[in-house]
């Protein structure tokens, strides 16, 4: 269909330029986060976190396509299961394109617990652009206050009818993160079972 390709970073300027602002400035401490791109082996992207020494992988060393397909192999039951999905850890984006890919009717709702890995994403996460617009929440952050925005975000646009996806390199890097993530959505979607009338 000869569309061209655009990257998250044009789809932020025309979709979220709230996140530019935040972007802008997590930008100028890229340094200090720890967060490294590394060329794989068959040519695609990774990135590692590096913190005490340790380097901790948000997507496979060797091959980041592959790991995101099997991954959507593992999740096919929860996927299928609903029409929106939660999607907690976005890193270079190949999970969310392996989905938006695959499920071009799919509403999807990232998270990315790290507006600094969001920058360094935003120019390498490249797709056509109508596959951009089923993204319909793009949030980054960490503080309790962001994840229950974007929580009650995501129940007020899906009525509390949605599967969670998780990129399990951002589980392990950001795990204390996914555990109050997943209480806020809980207590979230609990209240709003009560609140249904």
């Amino acid at each position: 269909n000869g569309m061209k390709p655009i990257n998250l970073w044009q789809h932020i300027q025309a979709s979220h330029p709230e996140l530019l602002g935040l972007i802008h400035k997590k930008n100028k401490l890229k340094e200090s986060s720890g967060i490294v791109l590394e060329d794989t082996r068959n040519g695609s992207k990774t990135c590692y976190v590096s913190s005490e020494g340790r380097k901790r992988y948000l997507h496979s060393k060797y091959d980041p396509e592959r790991e995101a397909l099997t991954l959507l192999e593992k999740e096919q039951t929860a996927i299928e299961a609903q029409d929106d999905l939660v999607l907690f850890g976005l890193g270079l984006g190949h999970l969310a394109k392996a989905i938006l890919n695959k499920y071009p009717h799919k509403q999807l709702f990232i998270l990315e617990p790290s507006p600094v890995m969001l920058a360094k994403s935003a120019a390498h996460f490249q797709m056509e652009a109508p596959h951009f617009d089923q993204i319909k929440m793009l949030h980054a952050g960490s503080d309790v206050n962001h994840l229950a925005s974007f929580a009650a975000g995501v129940l007020e646009m899906t009525q509390g009818q949605f599967s969670l996806v998780v990129l399990p390199g951002a589980q392990q890097v950001y795990s204390e993160v996914y555990q109050q993530f997943k209480e806020i959505l809980k207590k979230a979607v609990q209240t709003k079972r009560v609140d249904v009338r």
